[in-house]
């Protein structure tokens, strides 16, 4: 992630809330938009979901990852007799690094599990023309945010649900674009269907994107999860009860408690720099500890819960 692995992603709030980041100037991140690439989008997060926050003229995209999206299939030759750590040391003591590579190098080439899952992407198009300025991070309160000329998009990965809720002005249109990526691991396309994706996997492992959305006057609610089928069997149905709970629950409450949440996050510690950009960049980093790892969530891995949407599969 280039301008956000400096210093970690933006989140857009406009509500009626009190917004958090006026009780400290350093909590808020700006990015000038158009942003292109997901690695430099804003990042958001719960320590199981976590959402990428980009995009250009009155087009959002919201690249999703899940922390526990895995091909665990194991290749034949980690169960060779030698492919262990003592065989690992006698090879190297007797020189034989062509056969070391060929148990300990030549895998990672060759074969593309276990691997990372890509949790695909979800495209948000605006019936407003009017294209993004601005994109923001909030970190106090764990809030991304795209601003126009005249209104801003909200986007929390809610700390007390496995759901993303955006809070967008306007009318919109949405589209799953699940990654074509996985082909290279022998499954098939996801089944994608207007507010939704499915997507097969190995072992018997499945998993699902779904969004839904609500209508209140002049704003457009989504509530958009990922659900696996360690969950239960049918993923998308697991994932449309949990959105439209979220969706039942309403911006205002749920943005609440997921705001109260991020307090008593900055509330267990601090630490005041003189230089302004040190200052920056830790909280930054503990903002991503806190948008990464979670009691119950999986140990947050080398990309956090921000998985490369490249088009292929995760790079490590």
């Amino acid at each position: 992630m280039k301008r956000f692995v400096h210093y970690m992603m933006p989140i857009v709030l406009l509500t009626a809330l009190p917004p958090l980041a006026a009780q400290d100037p350093r909590s808020t991140l700006r990015l000038a938009a158009p942003i292109t690439r997901w690695d430099e989008a804003v990042p958001i997060g719960n320590g199981l979901l976590g959402g990428l926050l980009w995009g250009e003229a009155s087009t959002l995209k919201l690249s999703l990852d899940r922390g526990d999206l895995w091909d665990e299939r194991l290749p034949e030759i980690f169960k060779d007799p030698e492919w262990t750590w003592p065989a690992m040391q006698k090879l190297v003591q007797a020189g034989n690094m062509k056969r070391f590579h060929e148990l300990f190098d030549e895998p990672y080439d060759r074969i593309p599990y276990p691997t990372k899952l890509p949790g695909g992407r979800l495209v948000i198009e605006r019936a407003s023309r009017e294209p993004v300025r601005e994109f923001a991070l909030n970190m106090a309160a764990g809030e991304a945010i795209a601003r126009y000329g005249t209104d801003s998009v909200e986007a929390v990965a809610l700390a007390h649900r496995k759901v993303l809720l955006l809070r967008i002005p306007g009318r919109v249109t949405v589209r799953f674009e699940p990654s074509a990526g996985v082909a290279k691991l022998g499954y098939a396309p996801a089944t994608v269907t207007a507010d939704s994706y499915l997507q097969q996997g190995a072992l018997g492992f499945s998993y699902a994107g779904v969004v839904r959305q609500k209508e209140l006057g002049d704003v457009t609610l989504l509530a958009v999860t990922i659900a696996t089928s360690t969950e239960g069997a049918d993923p998308v149905a697991i994932g449309a009860a949990r959105a439209e709970l979220a969706l039942r629950e309403g911006w205002h409450t749920a943005v609440t408690i997921h705001r109260a949440w991020w307090k008593r996050h900055w509330a267990i510690s601090g630490v005041t720099i003189p230089d302004a950009a040190l200052q920056q960049h830790y909280d930054l980093v503990q903002y991503f500890y806190g948008a990464a790892g979670r009691r119950g969530a999986p140990p947050i891995p080398l990309q956090g819960v921000w998985t490369a949407d490249e088009g292929g599969l995760p790079p490590w």
